[in-house]
């Protein structure tokens, strides 16, 4: 929320810019740089504490002594203050919301697989759909087979067309020595009752 003109506003949700993971990977990289950057510099403080600490003994002249005995002591100052920084930038790191890194992976391997299984699928009704085309072929076949049969039986039998030509289907139907000829004259029938 907002004031504008001492009037309380509540900032949609939308109004704030989304920071994708690649933000979140690249704020993660700056504060681990930042990291190494303090502790490098906390070493650097600690060696010349070390080497400060073994001037001090050996310096006879007492300004020397004094003036390295002051920075002597901030030196502990400098690294408390050091530290505490380095703290911060840890509890910060604790801080950052990496849940929204996870799913973004999660939905990432969901898609991958379901781009896999569509592959899959794609490739499944290319073979049926060859195998519903060879099937196509045959049956087309076998019905122009059919036709020519028909044909052929119209012309040896020369059957008059209408009401007297299903009468005499149906007889040829009903006698049994036909009877390797039914589907022939079955649809010969039928074709004939569609005309």
């Amino acid at each position: 929320m907002r004031f504008t003109n001492g009037t309380l506003l509540t900032v949609l949700k939308d109004a704030i810019p989304y920071i994708g993971a690649g933000a979140i990977v690249r704020q993660l990289e700056i504060k681990r740089q930042q990291l190494a950057d303090i502790e490098e510099e906390i070493r650097l403080q600690q060696a010349q504490q070390e080497e400060l600490s073994g001037w001090a003994g050996r310096l006879a002249d007492k300004t020397t002594r004094y003036q390295n005995m002051a920075g002597q002591l901030s030196l502990p100052f400098t690294i408390r203050e050091l530290e505490l920084t380095l703290e911060d930038f840890l509890a910060e790191l604790a801080r950052l919301d990496l849940t929204e890194l996870e799913q973004l992976k999660q939905e990432y391997e969901y898609w991958q697989g379901r781009q896999k299984e569509l592959e899959k699928q794609v490739r499944q009704t290319g073979v049926k759909k060859a195998l519903v085309g060879e099937e196509l072929t045959r049956r087309s076949g076998e019905l122009d087979l059919q036709s020519t049969r028909v044909g052929e039986a119209e012309q040896s039998w020369g059957m008059p067309f209408g009401e007297e030509y299903a009468a005499n289907l149906t007889r040829l139907l009903e006698d049994k020595k036909y009877k390797d000829w039914y589907p022939v004259l079955e649809a010969m029938l039928r074709h004939r009752k569609r005309l």
